[in-house]
C-alpha cells in the first residue's frame, strides 16, 4: 500500500513540474535561454541560463525539447542565410 501510494505521489509531482515547464515556455522562457546562449552574455548569465534550461528540460519534457530546437533550427538558419545574402552580395572582379 505504501509503495502504491508513493508512486502517485511521485507521479502528481512530475505531472506539476511538467505543466510548470510547460507555462514557462509559452511565456518565452525558452526563446530567453536561446537568447542568452547566443549572445555575448557574461559567463554568470550563462550559468543561470544553463539551469534555467536544465529546469525547462528535466524529466524529459518533449513539448520544451520541441520548442528548443525550432528555435536553434530557425536562429541558425536565419544567420546562416543572412550571411549567405551579405556574401552574395559581393562581386569578385
Amino acid at each position: 500500500m505504501f509503495c502504491c501510494c508513493f508512486l502517485f505521489i511521485e507521479e502528481d509531482a512530475l505531472e506539476r513540474l511538467r505543466l510548470t515547464q510547460n507555462e514557462l515556455n509559452r511565456q518565452g522562457a525558452s526563446d530567453l535561454v536561446v537568447e542568452l546562449f547566443m549572445s555575448e552574455s557574461p559567463i554568470n548569465i550563462l550559468e543561470e541560463c544553463v539551469n534555467l534550461a536544465i529546469a525547462l528540460l528535466e524529466g524529459g519534457n518533449t513539448e520544451v525539447q520541441v520548442r528548443f530546437f525550432k528555435i536553434f533550427f530557425y536562429k541558425i538558419n536565419f544567420e546562416k542565410k543572412t550571411l549567405d545574402e551579405y556574401f552574395s552580395s559581393f562581386t569578385c572582379n
